[in-house]
């Protein structure tokens, strides 16, 4: 049986401090709620939306701030998929650090926009600053295969 759990999350972004809140709402197999450690997780077949971002992955681990029933970090693991409107993104696990409002995905990471491709081994987003920063071990490299005009640039 599904469980279906909304949380509306208060989030902050900008330098501002501007905040909004979002409504999170996460569905899975099993649900166990670690009240003693400030944590949710949701393992089994999970699946999380908000109004932007949709995520599949086995397991998800929502971890609250001890003061109040904020999030402050969100951890997927075991076939994550992120999917935000024209861009998917899969690897081994994600962990989104909402007060710094950073993404890092590891293991074997695929984002595709359209007919474009990257590879590789550990993904780190800044949300805040709009960066990404993508590395690969000594085994591997990172690897993009970008469409420009029908040239394939790889």
């Amino acid at each position: 049986m599904k469980i279906c759990i909304i949380f509306l999350v208060l989030l902050i972004f900008g330098a501002n401090n501007t905040a909004y809140s979002n409504n999170i709402i996460v569905e899975s197999d099993f649900l166990e709620i670690r009240d003693n450690e400030r944590k949710s997780v949701f393992i089994g077949n999970v699946y999380a939306q908000d109004d932007r971002l949709e995520v599949w992955s086995q397991e998800m681990v929502l971890q609250f701030f001890d003061e109040s029933n904020k999030i402050k970090q969100i951890y997927a693991n075991d076939n994550v998929k992120v999917f935000d409107g024209e861009i998917t993104a899969t690897s081994e696990e994600a962990t989104y650090d909402v007060t710094n409002k950073i993404v890092k995905m590891t293991g074997n990471i695929h984002v595709k926009e359209g007919d474009n491709i990257v590879t590789c081994d550990e993904l780190i987003l800044d949300l805040e600053k709009s960066t990404s920063i993508m590395k690969s071990n000594s085994l591997n490299k990172v690897k993009a295969r970008i469409l420009n005009n029908n040239l394939v640039l790889e």
